[in-house]
């Protein structure tokens, strides 16, 4: 890599000078007349500079000493040789006609020399042969990006087509987010058949199951023995459909606000060890009762002495009895379950079931929260942006980190073929400016 602008070698002139009115060459350029010897490629070895022969052991000899061998691909619109000894041909014209050049020998690298335009004859077989070289030399991809559509461009442009969709489904989704109504009215129109708005509908069935049964189940208000006793859960199951009901939310913040009292764990525990307690009074009486019973129907009739055995006595009094010994073997079973379980309030909690109310209360405590039609909103507008939003915003994210990553590869291969390419057309340009300044002249 050299200078910024071009630089000239001048010389002695050894020929007429040109008319400098019509003159088409360099400013400050010379002309010069050369006799050359030929071939060049027969006599170059034989050249005493340095940079000469450095081309020369280095490029021409390796092809000289194997002809036949293919040259590889060269990029389209520049001149294309088929084996090594095609290529030779090309190379003995271009070093005979920089040794003929009557003006200056430029100091540009090969994309200066294309951009200022100097292109004499020298000059364009110079940049030519750089570009029969690029596949073998290994910087083709440089020099075609260079000349041609550039594959970074191209590459970007492919990624548009993934990236702009995702960019403008995204925009879209992001913008009935802005506000409620907006939002509210997506989900009524279409939004209610996405896979995540069943979500909603599960409600519905969850809370109607919590308060049909298991709340009722856990505070035994569905024992036999507590009819009448203890008062019913006053929360009339939800009837309304969320599709077609406009006022759905209306409805469900005011179901879900009398869920409140359920949201606490000691409520419950409260009122499950109150019906217990209940229960159990209900069921000593009762045994007190069938204890009663029992002892009236042990007491057999004066004739059961007079006309039958202890064993015939013993038998009918069984028989007379069993009904009431199994009702207070069930009393007596019952209390000692009772007993036993309001010892704390973890067996209270596992009484009838398997622990629910740490699940009961926090379930009603998530419905209990939503018992306003904006907070309805906001939950499913975050249902939405998880579900959806969310997966485009991490989809573009991922498609622009791959585009970065391909970008950034060919931006390190670009640059390991561009030094490759400047490698070449240093030793090149260094050999023909060395050949023009000390021509190969007949002794």
């Amino acid at each position: 890599m050299t200078d910024n602008s071009p630089e000239i070698d001048a010389q002695p002139a050894t020929g007429p000078e040109p008319d400098k009115s019509t003159s088409t060459s360099p400013p400050n350029a010379v002309l010069r007349e050369k006799t050359v010897l030929q071939p060049v490629l027969k006599h170059i070895s034989a050249h005493k500079s340095e940079h000469v022969q450095a081309f020369y052991h280095s490029h021409i000899k390796p092809m000289m000493d194997n002809p036949q061998d293919k040259f590889g691909l060269i990029p389209q619109g520049f001149p294309q040789v088929q084996t090594n000894a095609d290529a030779l041909s090309f190379l003995e014209k271009m070093l005979y006609a920089v040794q003929r050049q009557k003006y200056g020998f430029l100091r540009l690298s090969w994309y200066q020399a294309v951009e200022l335009g100097y292109t004499f004859d020298a000059e364009r077989m110079a940049l030519e042969y750089i570009a029969i070289n690029a596949m073998r030399q290994g910087y083709y991809t440089y020099f075609t990006e260079f000349i041609g559509p550039s594959t970074q461009e191209a590459i970007v442009s492919q990624a548009r087509k993934v990236l702009d969709p995702l960019e403008n489904s995204l925009r879209e989704h992001e913008a009935r987010l802005q506000s409620d109504e907006v939002f509210f009215e997506f989900f009524m129109r279409e939004g209610y058949k996405r896979d995540w708005a069943y979500d909603i509908g599960r409600w519905a069935y969850h809370r109607n199951s919590y308060v049909r049964t298991d709340i009722p189940s856990y505070l035994l208000l569905d024992v036999p023995e507590l009819k009448g006793l203890v008062a019913p859960l006053s929360i009339e199951p939800s009837t309304w459909d969320y599709t077609k009901e406009h006022n759905w939310r209306e409805l469900d913040a005011a179901f879900n606000a009398q869920l409140r009292p359920f949201t606490s764990e000691r409520f419950l525990l409260e009122v499950k060890r109150g019906h217990m307690l209940l229960l159990k009074t209900i069921f000593q009486q009762k045994l007190q009762v069938a204890q009663h019973k029992r002892a009236q129907k042990a007491r057999l009739p004066i004739y059961y002495y007079l006309t039958m055995s202890d064993m015939e006595r013993n038998y009918a009094r069984h028989l007379r009895t069993r009904d009431t010994d199994s009702a207070i073997e069930y009393f007596q079973k019952r209390i000692k379950e009772l007993e036993k379980c309001l010892v704390s309030d973890e067996m209270v909690d596992r009484y009838e079931g398997e622990g629910m109310g740490k699940c009961l209360a926090k379930w009603c405590l998530f419905f209990a929260d939503l018992d306003t039609p904006s907070k309805i909103t906001s939950y499913i507008k975050q249902l939405y942006e998880e579900k959806e939003v969310v997966p485009l915003r991490d989809k573009l994210k991922q498609e622009k980190e791959k585009l970065e990553r391909k970008l950034a590869q060919i931006d390190e291969y670009l640059a390991s073929e561009k030094a490759r390419c400047m490698q070449f057309s240093d030793l090149l340009f260094s050999c023909l400016r060395e050949l023009y300044r000390c021509p190969m002249n007949r002794g």
